[in-house]
């Protein structure tokens, strides 16, 4: 497969700052992914993966755009993806619909797994407030408390997070620990 020549046309150079070379790097760490054969086979632009997908219907996002950004090689492109786009993906894998056999999910799966790999900033952001999860996860065996509802922690759930964060000492006494639960047994 042949590379794709890159026009600013397409959709502008928004990362000229980062070299040709890296950006390849990690276009071909996606691709030498043993699962990439069986998440791309060439796109139809049909667009059945589109109408598919709940992320379209609330972020600037394209399943199609994906698939065929990788399957033209377009560095560029899977670059900003890569940075930009592959977050807004809801792993529903509602894409999988696709009659050529393309997986996009897959394919952001992979991209997610090369940006966290290599500590993206992008990934980093993303995965801030997951990380808090998994620390809860880890030291309490829950997966949320309300302390962590924390504008910080959560900036994408919007400002009634720091409204909620004002009342904390209220919405702790409201929600007790797991040894104040009650449990009855089934007869």
């Amino acid at each position: 497969m042949s590379v794709a020549t890159w026009s600013p046309t397409k959709s502008g150079q928004r990362y000229a700052d980062v070299p040709e070379e890296r950006k390849r790097e990690l276009f071909e760490e996606v691709k030498s992914d043993p699962r990439y054969p069986d998440f791309l086979y060439g796109c139809y632009e049909c667009g059945i993966c589109v109408s598919a997908c709940p992320s379209t219907r609330f972020y600037d996002f394209s399943p199609r755009v994906i698939a065929q950004a990788l399957a033209r090689e377009d560095v560029e492109r899977f670059y900003e993806i890569l940075m930009e786009d592959i977050w807004n993906c809801a792993q529903c894998l509602c894409c999988v619909r696709c009659p050529r056999g393309n997986n996009p999910g897959g394919l952001v799966t992979l991209m997610r797994e090369v940006a966290v790999r290599h500590g993206l900033e992008r990934a980093q952001q993303a995965l801030q407030g997951y990380s808090r999860v998994i620390y809860k996860i880890m030291l309490k065996g829950n997966q949320v408390s309300p302390d962590m509802l924390q504008p910080d922690f959560f900036p994408d759930w919007g400002p009634w997070v720091r409204e909620f964060s004002r009342h904390m000492t209220a919405w702790r006494k409201a929600i007790p620990v797991d040894t104040l639960c009650h449990v009855t047994d089934a007869a």
